[in-house]
């Protein structure tokens, strides 16, 4: 499985890449439900793209919403694996390319490390054409399961 997938609408799957221009504030939309590990992982997301000249993510919902369920989802079946359904979740949701980063470790800075190793995660985090970003977090059995998902 590709640690990172980028959808164009309609229904096209490719294997994406990543980069974008910000801040070090993660900047919400109204309303965010978003856990305490999420906001972390949100601010880390950002402040890497600070530190290389991108434009800050803001947190969304909708796209936070999405993200803590898949996370719930991979936490009960306790496999890690990329969400089947993103786009169609989303279809209601202006965009027109997302990606996903998917990982399970033990605490937030460790897995961010981790996404930033990896070529394909650490191409979502910084790709420039992202706007916002949705966090979704589930602690299980002492385990951190993250879905970032990422949206023009």
């Amino acid at each position: 499985m590709h640690p990172i997938l980028s959808i164009r609408r309609p229904a096209t799957l490719i294997i994406a890449t990543a980069i974008a221009v910000g801040s070090l504030q993660a900047v919400p939309d109204p309303a965010v439900a978003i856990t305490q590990d999420g906001t972390a992982m949100a601010k880390l997301i950002n402040a890497s793209r600070a530190e290389r000249g991108r434009r800050t993510l803001r947190i969304s919902e909708r796209l936070s919403s999405v993200a803590q369920k898949h996370a719930s989802a991979m936490a009960s079946a306790g496999r890690l694996y990329h969400n089947p359904s993103l786009a169609q979740q989303l279809s209601t949701f202006n965009w027109t390319i997302l990606g996903e980063n998917v990982g399970v470790g033990a605490t937030v800075p460790t897995l961010h490390r981790a996404f930033m190793a990896s070529d394909a995660h650490r191409r979502n985090i910084l790709r420039r054409p992202f706007r916002r970003v949705g966090v979704g977090t589930v602690m299980a059995g002492g385990r951190l399961w993250v879905v970032v998902v990422f949206s023009d």
